[in-house]
């Protein structure tokens, strides 16, 4: 390679690393962000999201406190306790799967991650949509 090649790499932010590592990352910024195409959905994930399900209100309790008291600082507290379900309640669920579980914890995670997220938008967008009162002339509720 050229010296101005390796110059627009470095610039980049990828100087010294393989090609590989520099297309797991993009890889992992793809699937973080949500953009990674649907036709590549891992059945596995599905699964974790089947048995998350039951636990997403306990997990949006959780993160919404975590958050509230100590905002942003709060996200290596969220992670360990998303280490800490995924330990005590998806693996042991798993059964045979576990294994499998274990090995890809990261990915684990940022699917329960996500999930929480999204629950989280979706539940703060309804609580917003609801702040406006709502009314109607022919409605005397009100004045009751």
């Amino acid at each position: 390679m050229g010296v101005g090649v390796m110059e627009s790499w470095k610039w980049a932010g990828i100087g010294g690393k393989t090609v590989f590592a520099v297309l797991k990352r993009i890889w992992h910024y793809l699937d973080d962000t949500g953009q990674r195409p649907a036709a590549n959905q891992c059945l596995f994930e599905d699964e974790v999201r089947e048995l998350a399900a039951e636990y997403l209100p306990i997990l949006l309790h959780k993160r919404a406190k975590l958050f509230a008291a100590y905002g942003q600082a709060a996200e290596s507290q969220w992670q360990e306790e998303l280490r800490f379900f995924q330990g005590r309640v998806l693996l042991p669920a798993l059964g045979e799967r576990a294994d499998y579980a274990a090995r890809h914890a990261r990915q684990v995670c940022r699917v329960l991650n996500r999930m929480v997220c999204s629950a989280q938008a979706e539940r703060d967008a309804a609580q917003a949509g609801s702040a406006m009162p709502v009314t109607s002339r022919f409605d005397t509720s009100w004045a009751a």
